[in-house]
């Protein structure tokens, strides 16, 4: 696949469902000029906030719902290009939320947006995503109510009190904006650490690490620490850890993405057993670690001291574009690695 990221963009919406016609509420895919509009909405219905940079950055838009020059309704939508599996990429659109007001809630509208997305599914578009937790939840079951279903379930994993560990070979820790952050070595060995053989994670080949971390939604409310550890001189493993307290009562450290140079499961302890020093050293609490059930990192995690605390999952939709074969169920549980980089 030869297009660049910037090229997968939401079709525009032309014919309007009938329903919400009759409701005097027009369904349309957003305007440049309505980005400041979409933000104030997701900020003032309390949804994790985005920013003009991320909205610009990552070329987001939304599909709306408008009463006259009201704003009544948005799903915001990330374009990305989705690995499925080693050597197949797809062009997919992740939603964020879909956000009613309350007086207009009960009427579908959110359900006439989210069939506006699938009936004049995004340029290219193949699949729609989305992260939701709880499957007995109003939300998640309003999602397979229109048509999605579970593709991915990850775990997550919890040190309550981290204790220093044996100490192991020296790592370094770098801010993103450190001039001394080897970008090219940590691009390398996440394309052959995880890119060339999983699947289930946003392509990196389209989307770096530096940039990704630049314009990440969360960037104002965790602070990225680099882990990077060598060997004679390569780079033998890294991890990006958030720190913050978002949906936590305390500053807490997340192991949100991490690669090991030919996967070797001592490497992806040795940077357990870092960050779990890292955290206990400055009063971090709790560690966590995300995963996808199956992924064998969780005996890692246990031997660590880690529990399994709660779970969330990815949910896709195929649009009527995806030309693909998409992974069943037992190669996704087979194959698919969860990066909570990607969960927004």
């Amino acid at each position: 696949m030869t297009m660049d990221a910037s090229q997968l963009t939401v079709a525009a919406i032309g014919r309007q469902p009938r329903s919400a016609a009759d409701a005097g509420v027009e369904i349309r895919l957003s305007r440049p000029g309505d980005r400041e509009a979409v933000l104030r909405f997701i900020e003032e219905m309390g949804f994790n906030a985005r920013d003009a940079a991320t909205w610009d950055g990552l070329k987001m838009s939304a599909m709306t719902a408008w009463r006259g020059s009201r704003l009544v309704g948005a799903i915001p939508l990330e374009p990305r290009w989705w690995q499925v599996r080693s050597g197949c990429v797809v062009p997919s659109v992740h939603q964020t939320t879909v956000g009613v007001l309350p007086e207009f809630q009960g009427r579908g509208i959110g359900s006439l947006m989210q069939d506006a997305i699938y009936a004049h599914e995004p340029a290219l578009a193949s699949i729609a995503t989305v992260f939701r937790e709880d499957e007995t939840s109003p939300a998640y079951r309003w999602y397979r109510r229109n048509g999605f279903a579970s593709a991915m379930r990850i775990s997550a994993w919890l040190l309550e009190t981290p204790s220093t560990p044996e100490p192991d070979d020296p790592v370094q820790f770098f801010d993103p904006d450190d001039p001394g952050v080897d970008w090219t070595g940590i691009d390398e060995l996440w394309q052959t650490a995880c890119s060339d053989w999983y699947g289930g994670f946003v392509c990196r080949r389209q989307r770096s690490l530096k940039n990704w971390l630049s314009v990440h939604p969360y960037r104002n409310r965790y602070s990225f620490k680099l882990l990077l550890m060598h060997d004679a001189g390569t780079l033998v493993t890294y991890a990006v850890l958030g720190i913050g307290q978002l949906h936590s009562k305390t500053t807490r450290v997340e192991i949100m993405e991490h690669a090991a140079r030919d996967g070797e499961p001592f490497r992806v302890d040795q940077l357990c057993r870092a960050t779990i020093a890292f955290a206990q050293q400055h009063g971090y609490r709790p560690v966590r670690w995300a995963m996808t059930a199956d992924d064998p990192k969780a005996e890692i995690a246990r031997r660590n001291g880690f529990t399994r605390n709660w779970r969330f999952d990815l949910l896709w939709r195929p649009l009527p574009s995806c030309e693909v074969t998409l992974p069943d169920a037992v190669e996704r549980q087979r194959l698919w690695r969860y990066h909570s980089l990607d969960y927004t």
